[in-house]
């Protein structure tokens, strides 16, 4: 499956990226990595990483792209713009909770899911190397067996 990312909108919605950390593009870029399924490819969408960017940039890893795009564009014009120059509207999944970038892409009838939607489906993906986080249940048990409860 293609994926086009609203970036910074994904980032917003998971717990583990803060928004203000200075690697946020890479952590990201590390956590899809993990939790990518077999055939699915990723292009993140970022707003351009500064003024000198006049003409975009991208970097390649794997099957993950990240773009920023460039100076005095944003990231949400130019995923609606990628909308309109679909040939096969069915051919990617927009990632976004920007109800602007929802909205247009349902009216070009592109396919999206939400942030959060896109959360819960990477993480219950089961080819993913990233092992659950234990529940306080599971805390609980291991600390009683190992003497270490209360």
């Amino acid at each position: 499956m293609n994926y086009l990312i609203d970036g910074y909108n994904l980032i917003g919605y998971l717990h583990h990226i803060d928004l203000a950390c200075p690697n946020k593009q890479d952590t990201l870029k590390e956590f899809l990595a993990r939790k990518q399924g077999g055939k699915d490819h990723y292009d993140i969408i970022f707003d351009g990483k500064s003024p000198e960017n006049t003409i975009g940039i991208h970097e390649r890893y794997g099957s993950i792209v990240i773009y920023y795009t460039p100076q005095g564009t944003s990231a949400d014009h130019h995923i609606m713009d990628t909308c309109k120059l679909l040939k096969n509207k069915k051919s990617i999944t927009v990632v976004s909770s920007d109800q602007e970038i929802v909205k247009e892409a349902q009216r070009l009838r592109v396919p999206v899911l939400t942030s959060q939607a896109f959360i819960r489906l990477i993480l219950a993906n089961k080819g993913s190397s990233q092992k659950p986080e234990p529940t306080d249940q599971d805390t609980d048990y291991w600390l009683s067996e190992m003497g270490g409860g209360s």
